[in-house]
């Protein structure tokens, strides 16, 4: 017990730890009727090595008990989540129900059987779990936690962002659910809520995601003060995240401040050389925006900066709903663009090509975008064929062929959405929600007739 009596002073409130130590108290107790010292030895070890997060150590000493004839509930229990930390999730599932066999109303196997089925894409097996949990008991906020992680990955918000209100409500220092929340009002474009959040996330626990996502929070509504430091905190945390650093030289990037902002994409792929945003952030400030001189190109004297300030005017417009002013600016823009492609590259191409799209895209004029979303997809796929930010052009050249009532169109580019997110993540909660965009389609392609709401 020496250690953990000693970790229990460093942390006091960790329940979990004190769970355990009741645990190995009970054996201690229990040592006489079954009289074997090695068990309580291997009991101790083992919950020693997952207090230590070594899971593999931890689970291989819990077999040990089990082959010394000791396999109660709380045994079984502690396999299971060794398991599912080790990403073995249908061998955790497998324990869970074993101890769930013996006693229906052990709420933590509960959990972790629905944290196992949420990790293999098994979402509404996941929420059964949960529920259960909080009926057996009702202020067991990790359930709730676990089940708005659920809600989210099927879509239903709403649902999500109650039950985190309810984990905070019972426990209001529980950072996951804090975090969970957080992240949550920023997908619903909630930006000022979910800055509010990672504030209130940040007084629990400083972490260097709770800063980056705070900071693109900032970003989006163009606080890029705000956004810098809150970046800057990240990498005071974390001088080796190279999201971090990404995040930093984007802000500076859109402080037009291009030398300082080239150094932290390149720091990015110091740290971690296939860095994706950082290679595309890098190479989207070409040479004639860095030089002091900004080299002339063949287009008489125009730089990448003209193409730059054509399509700011174009956003400026945009906000202004002044369609016909938008299109002459993107037309513009494009005009320099098509004269200066030997010299900014593919990258800066995709760049710009991207937010001609973009724009089309918000003005709903679906066929202007597609011919320009088709081009970004060729780009990006010769590109990174294998990133989430090719996915998601993907994913914008299927939304306008389905706005378009180009249903076969459609399907067959989410299709291709999902077999890249299948590549870089199977998890994902993405390949589920692509799966479901696709069936939908396919019910449009079977019933013409049937209408269906944009989303």
């Amino acid at each position: 017990m020496k250690w953990f009596e000693k970790a229990i002073t460093i942390d006091p409130l960790n329940e979990n730890l004190q769970k355990r130590i009741r645990f190995v108290r009970e054996i201690s107790n229990k040592k006489a009727s079954y009289g074997d010292e090695t068990i309580y030895q291997l009991i101790n070890d083992a919950h020693e090595q997952m207090e230590r997060g070594n899971f593999q150590e931890a689970y291989q000493l819990w077999q040990k008990v089990v082959k010394n004839g000791f396999e109660d509930t709380e045994v079984l229990y502690n396999i299971a989540y060794c398991l599912w930390n080790l990403g073995k999730h249908s061998k955790a599932i497998e324990y869970c129900n074993k101890v769930l066999n013996r006693d229906s109303l052990f709420v933590h196997a509960l959990n972790i059987k629905g944290n196992a089925l949420d990790d293999i894409g098994d979402h509404k097996s996941a929420i059964e779990c949960y529920k259960k949990s909080v009926e057996i008991d009702p202020d067991y906020y990790e359930a709730w936690n676990g089940m708005g992680l659920s809600y989210k990955a099927i879509g239903d918000f709403e649902q999500a962002m109650k039950c985190y209100e309810e984990a905070i409500k019972i426990k209001p220092d529980f950072f996951r659910a804090w975090f969970n929340k957080a992240n949550l009002l920023d997908d619903m474009n909630k930006t000022e809520d979910a800055i509010n959040a990672w504030e209130e996330t940040k007084k629990i626990v400083e972490t260097e995601d709770v800063w980056n996502n705070l900071g693109h929070c900032l970003f989006k509504i163009k606080k890029y003060d705000e956004a810098l430091h809150a970046f800057e905190q990240a990498i005071r945390l974390n001088p080796n995240s190279a999201q971090a650093w990404t995040n930093k030289g984007a802000t500076l990037t859109a402080m037009n401040k291009f030398n300082e902002a080239v150094e932290c994409f390149k720091e990015a792929l110091r740290i971690k050389p296939d860095f994706g945003p950082a290679k595309r952030n890098l190479n989207r400030i070409t040479r004639s925006l860095l030089q002091k001189n900004k080299a002339k190109t063949k287009t008489d004297g125009i730089t990448p900066l003209d193409v730059m300030k054509y399509y700011k005017k174009a956003m400026d417009h945009i906000e202004e709903s002044n369609y016909d002013a938008v299109v002459d600016n993107i037309l513009k823009a494009e005009n320099i663009l098509a004269n200066m492609k030997p010299v900014i590259g593919l990258y800066n191409e995709l760049q710009f090509l991207a937010v001609s799209a973009t724009l089309f895209k918000k003005m709903q004029k679906w066929q202007e975008a597609i011919i320009r979303f088709e081009k970004v997809c060729q780009i990006a796929e010769k590109l990174e064929p294998s990133s989430w930010e090719t996915v998601g052009d993907f994913c914008d050249l299927g939304f306008c062929y389905k706005a378009n009532r180009q249903t076969l169109d459609a399907i067959s580019t989410f299709s291709k959405a999902l077999a890249l997110a299948k590549k870089i993540d199977p998890f994902s909660p993405y390949v589920k929600n692509l799966e479901n965009e696709i069936k939908q389609l396919m019910d449009i392609g079977l019933h013409p007739k049937s209408q269906r709401k944009p989303r």
